[in-house]
């Protein structure tokens, strides 16, 4: 194992972490509380009367945009040993997510200027179909995320020094990403079934990422503990 691993695991871990607050903030919190559901009008005066919070979350996506970047490269540049084809494909993945997640975010940045105008019907129907853009852009992106993570779990899986729990736990979370967002698009009409079945998951397809994240920071990149070195301390 390379002195170099340790910062790749480190800078993954530290950025995954950093990446999942943000995400809690940026639209557990903020995204969550201001726009409300088929409810265009009332999405536009929440915004419009708390632009500095709605500028906060945007500024909370473009720091998990960041983020994914720094997650891509030091991802492959720590697993490139195990498969280098695949881990060059995983990352570029996750590239490709992130550039359609800047898309996402330039229609949450379009809405700025629409706040300085009165709710007239013209300035709702615009700010609604940014939020929709951002939302199908979003979510389509993630069905490539869910891809990203199916690989990542490959790849933990084929190397000899990271425990197989984590492929099992990234690739249940990459199907999961996958399966809820291809569905979104596929199947329309059961929109409502779909985004239950995402609240149900949604605690284990994080535990997925954020799990192998604290990994990173806790053990990996270090020297493999064997059954030699153990019992050499031990004497």
């Amino acid at each position: 194992m390379k002195t170099t691993d340790r910062k790749y695991t480190l800078t993954a871990g530290i950025s995954i972490i950093i990446m999942a607050i943000a995400a809690a903030i940026a639209y557990g919190y903020i995204y969550s509380n201001l726009v409300v559901n088929d409810h265009p009008d009332l999405t536009f005066q929440n915004i419009s009367l708390a632009v500095s919070m709605f500028k906060q979350g945007i500024a909370g996506w473009i720091i998990i945009l960041m983020t994914d970047v720094l997650v891509a490269w030091s991802l492959y540049r720590y697993l490139k040993q195990v498969n280098q084809k695949l881990a060059f494909t995983t990352a570029t993945i996750r590239m490709v997510y992130a550039g359609i997640l800047a898309v996402a975010i330039y229609h949450l940045i379009a809405i700025l200027p629409l706040t300085s105008t009165t709710g007239t019907t013209d300035s709702i129907a615009l700010m609604n179909s940014h939020l929709e853009s951002f939302k199908g852009t979003w979510s389509f992106g993630l069905i490539l995320f869910g891809l990203h993570l199916i690989g990542l779990g490959m790849l933990v899986y084929l190397s000899d020094f990271i425990p197989r729990i984590w492929a099992v736990l990234l690739i249940f979370s990459g199907l999961s990403y996958f399966g809820i967002h291809a569905a979104k698009f596929l199947f329309p009409e059961y929109i409502g079934q779909v985004e239950q079945i995402e609240m149900i998951l949604s605690a284990p397809m994080a535990i997925g990422e954020v799990g192998f994240a604290v990994w990173l920071l806790i053990r990996g990149g270090k020297p493999l503990r064997t059954k030699t070195s153990v019992k050499a301390v031990a004497v």
